[in-house]
């Protein structure tokens, strides 16, 4: 039997409008003005709603930023972020370096060409899980107190601000500038920051900083905010308490995010004490994450779009997913043949261990640009607020009079509303990681201000999605429609089903109609779409041979367990033959953690992987021919994977059952 529960609900849409003609920041990028109201921002004088993906362009080949970014556009990003990381430009004192995929004049020119305005996080301090959060070895050696008013330190952030604007004068494709990361209790040292960015001759239209940590921020400063599905920085290797992020709320802060850097949050909810004078801006809703050692946590599509339909039916008027596009990590040698890596890890005193190259992130898209299902979650997601944001962004969150307040409640339905008090949306979530919430009926009562609507709200398991309530097609006005309009204008409105719901229309007079036989209404034309999903993978499989073991250890050699002991060298080694043409290779490896190399003359590391039962991409394209088959040009690369033992399981948490040993490898060509 199938537990329905049913409950009645009531929504009072009760408050002020929002604040639109109050000017915190404005200017101009990409030939449009923008502005930052207290509830909202405006675009050519208009709500808008970004939808901003971060993309690491120094961490993606520079042949494929073009490729990339028009794949992001295509899934409704209208604007890209990305970090600048310090030691990839300035690994050696004094010498910047520019060039290939560290040209971020170049990249910023391609996004202006696709019509993607940039929103620059320059740090200095950056983090991204790069080495010291991207400061260069040489700048941690001085012993300069960092991050902070410290003369000296800041003489060589000025010369590095100084470095980038040079490559970026004269752009006018750059929407915001992020100061700092995760530094939210100095706002003298962020306003000397953004005073110092200022002087040398940056420029834009929003200045930002995160807003996590219970942060205080100078006033030239929005708070953003963020929120992720799971908590893989964690020194927990047990399953996490349910996450505030599945919830709506007036709280903009997740005290989760961050900790890693600012130590854990009390867990009291405190009072948004930027409600009401800032918009609320997301920069770092997560797309996945990236795993750790201890932590590899896995994602459907609906962890990932139910965390964005709950910040946006919080009030959000700004989504920013981080990631949206994962990336690799810059790999080098020294003249010793030593490796230089640019991970965070233990060794360089971060409290969790990632992989060397692969910053994947489980992102929409991955590190080699591989689509996974969330990207066509959030597309729907994303074409809903460019169809609506000028309707939907003045209107403010309520919530339900009996708003959950323990997180270990799975039973009261997760419901909100945003209204002009006339019409407006209705929001619902009823999935959380990692587990089950069961089907509810909701006999929800929206009081407005000119009388009650009722709608019956099914949530389906797992479900999430948005119902439109006293929506405007043409001259007739329907109470409400269980489906999602990705597209709205005066002679078109364009549906697609929510999952799980059977997609209907209440017109004004109560009558309900399948949404399939409504073609036209009010002079509009109505069209129901089928949701779009990925085309499948077409993998073909490769031969995979147990090898005597050659490659180094180094790939792991970085790895500290919880218990302060190392991997020890009790690797299996296979070899894969790729065929000519074959650009990724898809591989499935069971065990604790893997590397995979291409083999010259010196084995080159390029891609790494913490085994968690999710297929592990890698991009070939850079093999070349093995050194030992010259004459029939095959190319090879080497999988050197450590087995799961059993000492292990007690420094890592799983989302998957993971057998000990090594097994399943498998290789497959990606056509």
């Amino acid at each position: 039997m199938i537990f329905r529960r049913k409950c009645a609900m009531i929504i009072r849409v009760n408050g002020p409008s929002s604040n639109t003609t109050d000017v915190l920041m404005s200017g101009t990028a990409g030939g449009h003005t923008y502005a930052a109201a207290p509830d909202c921002i405006l675009k050519d004088g208009q709500p808008y709603i970004y939808r901003m993906g971060e993309i690491h362009y120094s961490r993606v080949p520079d042949t494929d930023w073009e490729r990339e970014l028009i794949k992001m556009k295509e899934g409704g990003i209208d604007v890209i972020a990305g970090y600048v990381f310090w030691n990839h430009h300035e690994h050696e004192e004094g010498s910047f370096d520019f060039s290939g995929n560290r040209n971020i004049r170049r990249f910023i020119d391609t996004c202006e060409k696709l019509d993607l305005p940039f929103f620059l996080r320059i740090g200095p301090w950056a983090h991204g899980e790069a080495r010291q959060g991207g400061f260069p070895d040489w700048l941690v050696d001085k012993g300069c107190a960092l991050r902070t008013n410290d003369k000296e330190y800041l003489f060589y952030v000025r010369r590095f601000f100084k470095a980038i604007y040079a490559e970026l004068r004269g752009s006018e494709n750059i929407i915001g500038i992020q100061v700092e990361n995760e530094k939210p209790h100095e706002p003298e040292y962020l306003e000397i920051l953004r005073e110092m960015l200022v002087d040398i001759g940056f420029c834009a239209p929003l200045w930002s900083a995160t807003a996590w940590g219970k942060a205080e921020l100078p006033n030239s400063l929005l708070p953003m905010f963020g929120g992720y599905p799971e908590a893989p920085w964690d020194d927990s290797t047990d399953k996490l308490p349910p996450n505030t992020n599945y919830f709506f709320s007036q709280i903009r802060e997740d005290s989760v995010i961050g900790a890693d850097m600012l130590g854990h949050s009390s867990g009291k909810v405190i009072k948004e004490k930027y409600l009401g004078k800032y918009p609320y801006l997301t920069c770092e809703l997560g797309g996945g994450n990236q795993p750790t050692f201890q932590r590899r946590p896995l994602f459907s599509a609906a962890d990932i779009a139910s965390l964005a339909i709950c910040k946006l039916g919080s009030g959000a008027v700004g989504l920013g997913y981080y990631m949206y596009h994962g990336g690799v990590n810059p790999v080098s040698r020294d003249a010793d043949g030593k490796l230089i890596t640019y991970q965070e890890s233990r060794e360089s005193g971060y409290a969790n261990d990632y992989a060397i190259v692969s910053y994947d992130f489980k992102a929409p898209l991955g590190d080699t640009g591989h689509i996974r299902e969330s990207y066509y979650a959030l597309k729907e997601i994303n074409e809903f607020v460019a169809a609506t944001e000028k309707i939907l962004s003045p209107m403010r969150a309520y919530m339900p009079e009996n708003i959950i307040d323990d997180i270990y409640d799975t039973d009261t339905a997760r419901i909100s509303v945003r209204s002009d008090g006339k019409s407006g949306f209705i929001f619902y979530n009823n999935h959380v990681h990692g587990g089950t919430l069961g089907q509810k009926h909701v006999e929800l009562t929206i009081v407005l201000n000119d009388g009650e609507l009722k709608v019956p709200v099914y949530l389906p398991e797992s479900g999430y999605g948005i119902i439109p309530f006293n929506l405007k097609l043409g001259n007739v006005i329907v109470r409400y429609v269980t489906a999602l309009p990705i597209f709205y204008s005066d002679k078109r409105v364009e549906f697609v089903p929510l999952r799980g719901v059977k997609p209907e229309i209440c017109l004004s007079n109560g009558e309900i109609c399948p949404l399939g036989e409504v073609t036209e209404l009010g002079g509009v034309h109505i069209v129901l779409l089928e949701n779009e999903k990925p085309a499948p993978d077409k993998f073909v499989p490769l031969t995979v041979e147990k090898s005597a073991n050659v490659l180094p250890f180094e790939a792991f050699a970085h790895i500290i367990r919880r218990d302060k002991t190392r991997l020890s060298d009790k690797t299996e080694e296979y070899e894969i033959s790729i065929p000519q043409g074959v650009e990724t290779l898809c591989l499935q490896v069971a065990g604790n953690v893997a590397a995979a190399y291409e083999m010259k003359d010196t084995p080159r590391l390029i891609s790494d992987y913490y085994c968690d039962g999710d297929n592990w991409y890698v991009d070939v394209r850079g093999v070349g021919t093995d050194r030992t088959d010259a004459v029939n040009k095959v190319r090879k690369i080497r999988i050197k994977v450590e087995p799961l033992l059993a000492e292990d399981r007690g420094n890592i948490y799983f989302e998957t059952e993971m057998p000990e040993g090594v097994t399943d490898v498998k290789a497959f060509a990606l056509e």
